[in-house]
């Protein structure tokens, strides 16, 4: 799976594509793009060595910390700092490629179905408010409540509203799985 992201050294921004591995036990970026970016190597010097589908080892290049910026399929942007080990791509593969450790630190959820990714959703990204606060925000408007539950969400648990003293409220327990 790939999708689109920005690398953004020092005061440049340059649109890249970014595959997405779930099967990948390391992160990687192309070596011709930590050229072209300047970069500087990390001091880590403990790599561990690849290999390519057919057992043979791969060189490296070393290890560089990269800025990234991506945006999920529901629209929310994340800029990270961390390394990637550079090493030869191939130039009709994605120049970045997000392995487990990304995918795992990042709190990125994949889609295999619909080919689509997200972040993962915190506690602190949902907000419950009481029925008398959401008709005072909507004041003077048509609004037609709707509530999307999304797909990916493995188990939700109750959660609590914070503008009000009665019990928590249920979300049901029939969601579908995702993976």
């Amino acid at each position: 799976m790939t999708t689109h992201g920005i690398v953004s050294p020092l005061s440049q921004a340059i649109p890249i594509q970014v595959g997405i591995d779930t099967h990948a036990e390391v992160d990687l970026v192309d070596v011709q793009l930590v050229r072209q970016l300047g970069l500087k190597q990390c001091r880590n010097q403990d790599l561990p060595i690849l290999r390519a589908v057919n057992q043979q080892n791969l060189h490296t290049y070393g290890a560089y910390n990269l800025r990234l910026e991506l945006t999920d399929s529901y629209g929310v942007r994340r800029t990270t700092l961390r390394p990637y080990i550079a090493i030869d791509r191939d130039p009709e593969d994605s120049q970045i490629l997000l392995g487990m450790p990304a995918l795992t630190e990042l709190k990125i959820l994949v889609d295999c179905e619909q080919y689509q990714w997200q972040y993962k959703l915190d506690k602190t990204d949902v907000r419950i408010d009481t029925y008398k606060r959401f008709r005072k925000w909507t004041r003077n408007a048509n609004v037609y409540a709707l509530i999307e539950v999304n797909h990916l969400i493995r188990e939700l648990s109750l959660i609590k509203s914070t503008h009000s003293t009665t019990k928590p409220i249920p979300l049901t327990d029939k969601l579908p799985a995702c993976l």
